[in-house]
């Protein structure tokens, strides 16, 4: 019922629009375009989530200081 990550639901596909997820647990997990898991999308393109939570985190330090 609530997200088990930092940004789980905020993210979307610009391909498709679809919502940008947690699509592989391995190696602490994978975001990746869920209309792609489904077949839906063309946009295969997966991210190490902590790499993802990392940069977003540094991205927003950056804008508030």
């Amino acid at each position: 019922m609530y997200p088990t990550h930092m940004l789980a639901g905020l993210m979307t596909c610009a391909s498709c629009e679809s919502t940008i997820g947690q699509i592989s647990g391995k190696g602490g997990g994978y975001f990746g375009c869920l209309g792609a898991k489904r077949g839906i999308c063309d946009n295969k393109v997966i991210v190490r989530r902590k790499l993802t939570e990392n940069l977003i985190i540094s991205e927003v330090n950056k804008q508030l200081s």
